[in-house]
């Protein structure tokens, strides 16, 4: 009897871990999964796949989500870049906006903000980052005047 159990308990975990390998097929599942690294190289695959723009944007920028995730910068900042490069929709436009202003990238950010304001609508909330950036521009100054000094 007890022998039984233990075959049974061995075949399910060999079937879970093989559905666990079969899910993570794509990137978006590898996503929601959180797992992303996975994601980053599934999504890779797939964007290089990718035969027209729209689907090209849509891969680049869930590249850069997954990268944002792990705190990887620089290829958050290079994938959301090829995004907006493909395919200006808000939803990238501004997610690269925010991200440019994370990395004190502030005279990029407040490009990017200003055509948001300007292009999509006029958002109030574009306003307060487009001054939020100047004033870190401005304290950065400060500080390398002290640094100077």
């Amino acid at each position: 009897m007890n022998t039984s159990i233990w075959v049974k308990v061995v075949l399910f975990s060999l079937m879970l871990s093989c559905t666990a390998t079969n899910i993570l097929r794509d990137g978006r599942t590898a996503f929601e999964l959180k797992r992303y690294s996975e994601a980053i190289d599934l999504f890779d695959r797939e964007y290089q796949k990718a035969k027209d723009k729209e689907e090209k944007a849509y891969y680049a920028y869930m590249l850069a989500l997954s990268y944002e995730r792990i705190s990887k910068v620089a290829q958050s900042l290079k994938w959301y870049r090829k995004s907006v490069e493909l395919d200006e929709d808000p939803e990238s436009l501004e997610a690269y906006a925010f991200a440019l202003k994370s990395n004190e990238k502030y005279p990029e950010a407040i490009k990017v903000f200003s055509k948001l304001y300007d292009e999509f609508g006029r958002d109030q909330r574009y306003k307060g980052q487009i001054a939020a950036c100047r004033q870190a521009i401005k304290w950065q100054n400060v500080a390398a005047r002290q640094l100077i000094q």
